[in-house]
């Protein structure tokens, strides 16, 4: 039996669409983010987002997107770019270019020919994204959908959640607090939003203010030129005209300044861990927000940061689960709705896995797609497990607490911000 096995190919589950068009077809490998280089390399594995040839055909007409849906859009690219910029100036230039040239068609039907070998399979698919334009069946024309091909078209198919409630958003405050909350100084969103809109900063305007200064001697530099200040004047002026600079320039602050270096996490397959309660009264964010969002970040965190975050507190999860008798099914990083599904007899639970570095009380990054889980169990429950004190400087206990029940008024469905205050927890006490 195992040499049949080996001998069949075997592909990395990276692409959850494709895997359920071939999931009774071919033998699919899931590894978690941090080990799918060495599943590629030792594994013989194939990704299967790389081996699957995807052929799309779109019905016509092309429709235009909802104007809400558009203008939230556009109102929402620039905050992605302040995000992605701040994590590579490398491609910044190409990437600006990239979001302010893209497009979305909505179409009435979008059909994929799917081939992997000689299997072949038609579906419909929700999007597609061709160069510079994406596609949207007009059954899937909304925020979830075009965050997962925005994803898609910037090759970081784990943010698709972020940039979900960055288009939910009401207004420019609510995007810029997404940002905050991802551990970015307020400085530098401000810098990123004024280079993505070609607005000069402080310091690039008094630069243009200098060059158009008339040269020492000329006829304008004698009659127009001010009065030199005093020595008093001066030295009341400079620290005012330093300190607001300070604050616009993008120079690195306290909070961006901080090196790689400073994050570091428990180690994770020895670490004890608690059962925790669900937070009570008040509305105060906790301190060291998750991976994608909770409260403020204790530390500005890299996308490699983030990903051994998120890997963590979904090992930490499966061995609680395993622990309790459940064998667990790790779900590929871009599964809709949850991350682990856990059985046990007849019973399947689904889990969302929310992992912070140090305690959060509020969850930023909940999404639709997530809450859609939440409402419609049938056959299965659905549980979000909030996983805290990750940071190996925190002195607190690794804590996991389950909630089962995520009332109305718990939920700010304009963004999509979850207060845990206002849940509860599955597990009597």
């Amino acid at each position: 039996m195992w040499q049949y096995i080996t001998e069949k190919p075997r592909y990395l589950d990276d692409d959850n669409d494709l895997a359920m068009a071939f999931a009774g077809d071919v033998w699919l490998f899931h590894a978690p983010a941090r080990l799918t280089p060495d599943a590629l390399k030792y594994f013989g594995v194939m990704p299967l987002s790389e081996t699957v040839q995807v052929h799309i055909t779109p019905g016509e007409p092309n429709l235009p997107l909802s104007d809400g849906l558009l203008a939230r859009l556009n109102q929402s690219l620039p905050f992605v770019w302040a995000w992605r910029s701040s994590q590579s100036r490398q491609a910044a230039e190409r990437l600006s270019a990239r979001l302010k040239g893209l497009k979305v068609h909505v179409v009435p039907t979008l059909k994929a020919n799917l081939e992997l070998d000689v299997l072949r399979h038609e579906v419909e698919r929700r999007w597609h994204v061709m160069d510079d334009t994406i596609v949207l069946h007009k059954d899937h024309a909304n925020e979830a959908e075009l965050a997962q091909a925005l994803a898609k078209a910037l090759d970081v198919r784990s943010e698709a959640d972020f940039y979900e409630n960055l288009l939910r958003c009401n207004n420019d405050h609510q995007r810029k607090e997404k940002l905050l909350s991802k551990g970015i100084a307020d400085a530098e969103v401000d810098r990123c939003l004024r280079e993505y809109s070609g607005c000069p900063g402080e310091d690039e305007q008094d630069q243009k203010d200098l060059s158009r200064q008339p040269t020492k001697g000329s006829a304008e530099d004698r009659t127009s030129a001010p009065a030199p200040a005093s020595a008093n004047e001066s030295q009341q002026q400079k620290p005012v005209l330093d300190e607001q600079r300070g604050e616009t320039s993008g120079k690195p602050t306290e909070q961006t300044g901080v090196s790689e270096s400073s994050f570091r996490l428990k180690d994770i397959g020895m670490v004890e861990y608690v059962i925790g309660r669900p937070p009570q009264g008040g509305s105060e964010s906790g301190r060291g927000g998750g991976s994608e969002g909770g409260s403020r970040e204790r530390y500005p965190l890299t996308d490699k940061d983030k990903a051994e975050l998120e890997e963590a507190g979904r090992c930490l999860a499966i061995r609680e689960l395993v622990k309790l008798g459940y064998a667990v099914e790790p779900m590929a990083q871009n599964n809709p709705g949850f991350d682990l599904r856990a059985k046990k007899n007849s019973e399947e639970l689904r889990v969302e896995v929310k992992a912070h570095s140090g305690r959060a009380t509020v969850v930023e990054d909940f999404t639709l797609r997530q809450y859609k889980e939440y409402l419609g169990q049938q056959g299965y429950r659905w549980e979000l497990w909030n996983v805290e004190h990750l940071a190996a400087d925190d002195a607190e206990p690794v804590t996991i607490t389950r909630y089962n029940s995520i009332p109305n008024d718990a939920l700010d469905v304009s963004i999509f911000r979850l207060d845990l205050k206002k849940c509860q927890s599955s597990i009597a006490r």
